[in-house]
């Protein structure tokens, strides 16, 4: 009977490893990809610009919302979805340029 229970509760651990790896594999594929890093790299700059602009600061133009609004689909959207991410990154730069010379103005 304790060889029974021994067994059945070492089955259980390594079912629950297995189960348990299996599933850090599957999250960890997300967390580690380098497009959805520098994705939200870019979103906390924005967030940051944005955040700290004055009332009186000009609105943000649509050009900017598109950018935010790409960057967000290659953070949490799926791979099949998004756009080309170089261009992507290229216009945010460009955009959060743009925006540094306009506060500063």
């Amino acid at each position: 009977m304790v060889a029974l229970l021994a067994g059945a509760w070492w089955l259980w651990r390594m079912l629950g490893l297995i189960r348990w790896i299996r599933l850090a594999r599957r999250h960890g594929r997300r967390r580690n990809d380098p497009v959805r890093r520098e994705a939200g790299q870019w979103l906390v700059r924005f967030a940051r610009v944005e955040g700290a602009a004055p009332v009186s600061s000009p609105p943000r133009t649509a050009a900017r919302v598109s950018v935010v609004a790409d960057l967000q689909r290659l953070r949490y959207g799926a791979p099949p979805t998004w756009p080309e991410p170089g261009p992507v990154f290229r216009q945010a730069r460009r955009a959060l340029r743009e925006k540094r010379r306009q506060a500063r103005r």
